[in-house]
């Protein structure tokens, strides 16, 4: 812990003070009354609050810790922008205005904006802003170390660092609750860095009700990198407008690593290849959309699954609609593109995969490749709706869906809307045939994956008619 403080120019006293002293339980709240992070204001300063915590430095007096009757140590801030900020992030809770009225500026170039080191720390309420970040001089706007027990933030918006928004350390564990991490990048290093312009996840992420989006890497994964052998899930929440100079414009999974996505739309994002998704790992996604997203010189304009360690993929009411593959002449599997030479499974229970399209030919390009136990595609499957009248994958002679149907015979005029709930939806046609389409119970999974029972993407009750709709949206 100490070697990363260091690392990030902390001086050896204050992280000797932060080993040295254990804050002891108790129910108090400092209330920070300035923006100044003066010692010697006569007011009570987020730098005062902070040694006050840990124990550093000489508080004036004006900072100290007022019962409130809670079960925790808490920080409150006022509405404003605090500059030159480093907040070293212990067992307490670090509470702004609202995100719109109380902004964390960060202009060091060389440390995170928040640095989760220890204890269970929660952030809420508040932006925190790079400024002044260079190439030279990357840094994220949060980051969760490896020490730290749990880091949540809640409310928070990080936005204009160029170590990523977010950063999880192996064994660091991150909530991040009705927040939005936006216009984040990340630079070539030579260490290889580069990867995961919205958050980098090296422990485990979960991610609800959130917005990632408009970050960008120089490397793969503009919105998420969850690294080998980690686990993230992603609940209600929007990965859009992410952009990569490698694979994965809205997430890449890396061997090894398991995703959940539920009730989630991934749409808009570009990479090389894989622009919604590049799955090298494992990903179970449910009621979610994947739509408009690029591959701009490679395969899988919606999702690329291939890796060195036999990737799989389970998708139950999953919609795959608008993405495009858009190299001359390597753009396949507008919709989805699986690697014959690495998968290990792909399972499509429920799910409409239809109006994908490649720039190769200009043809409806929905799905190619090497389909778990089916033939090989090699001018993928246009268009189709994927999955039975009892809601499980039935290929049938030739490795083709049992049934085939255009995305304007499914969706009519309908795009990518606002329809209710969290996340935006592509409502069915009024005679679309995914309508009451499934009769198979399998289509209720309650206890599978955790999933709730009777519900679409939108979070409403399912189904509305006599049987379940396929897709990710209940009519």
């Amino acid at each position: 812990m100490i070697a990363s403080f260091l690392k990030y120019g902390a001086s050896v006293a204050l992280a000797a003070s932060i080993v040295a002293y254990a804050c002891t339980a108790g129910a108090y709240t400092a209330n920070v009354n300035t923006t100044s992070n003066d010692y010697n204001s006569g007011h009570c300063s987020l730098n005062e609050a902070q040694s006050l915590f840990w124990k550093d430095g000489n508080p004036t007096g004006t900072c100290f810790w007022a019962a409130d009757g809670q079960n925790t140590y808490k920080i409150q801030l006022i509405g404003g922008t605090y500059t030159n900020i480093y907040v070293n992030m212990g067992n307490f809770t670090l509470n702004g205005a609202g995100a719109s009225n109380t902004t964390l500026l960060v202009n060091n170039q060389y440390t995170p904006g928040v640095d989760f080191i220890d204890g269970n720390g929660t952030v809420s309420n508040l932006t925190i802003k790079g400024q002044g970040q260079t190439a030279n001089t990357p840094a994220p706007g949060a980051q969760c170390e490896n020490v730290a027990t749990s880091c949540t933030l809640t409310s928070v918006t990080i936005t204009g660092f160029t170590g990523g928004g977010i950063n999880v350390w192996p064994d660091g564990t991150l909530t991040l609750n009705a927040s939005t991490v936006t216009s984040n990048t990340t630079v070539n290093q030579a260490d290889g860095a580069g990867w995961g312009g919205g958050i980098i996840n090296g422990g485990t992420a979960t991610i609800n009700s959130s917005t990632i989006s408009h970050n960008s890497a120089a490397q793969g994964a503009g919105g998420i990198y969850n690294s080998n052998a980690n686990v993230l899930t992603i609940h209600g929440s929007t990965i859009s407008n992410n952009t990569a100079n490698g694979p994965g414009g809205g997430l890449f999974d890396l061997d090894g690593g398991y995703v959940t996505i539920d009730t989630s739309i991934i749409n808009n994002n570009t990479a090389p290849s894989g622009g919604g998704i590049y799955e090298s790992g494992g990903t179970h996604m449910y009621y979610s959309t994947i739509a408009n997203n690029t591959a701009t010189s490679g395969a899988g304009g919606g999702i690329y699954i291939g890796g060195r360690n036999n990737p799989y993929w389970i998708g139950w009411h999953v919609t795959i609609t608008g993405n495009k593959a858009a190299s001359g002449t390597c753009g396949v599997g507008g919709g989805v593109y699986v690697d014959p030479s690495s998968i290990q499974s792909e399972d499509w229970n429920a799910s409409i995969i239809t109006g994908n399209t490649n720039s190769r030919n200009h043809n409806e390009d929905d799905l190619v490749g090497k389909l778990h136990d089916s033939s090989l595609l090699t001018d993928g499957v246009n268009p189709s709706i994927v999955g039975s009248t009892t809601c499980v994958v039935n290929y049938g002679k030739g490795g083709l869906p049992d049934q085939t149907k255009s995305a304007s015979a499914v969706f009519g005029n309908n795009q990518l809307a606002s329809n209710g709930g969290p996340t935006q939806t592509v409502a069915l046609a009024s005679n679309s045939p995914a309508i009451d389409a499934c009769t198979n119970t399998m289509s209720n999974l309650g206890g599978y994956g955790g999933m709730p029972a009777n519900q679409d993407q939108r979070g409403s009750h399912a189904p509305n008619g006599k049987q379940y709709d396929i897709g990710s949206f209940e009519h």
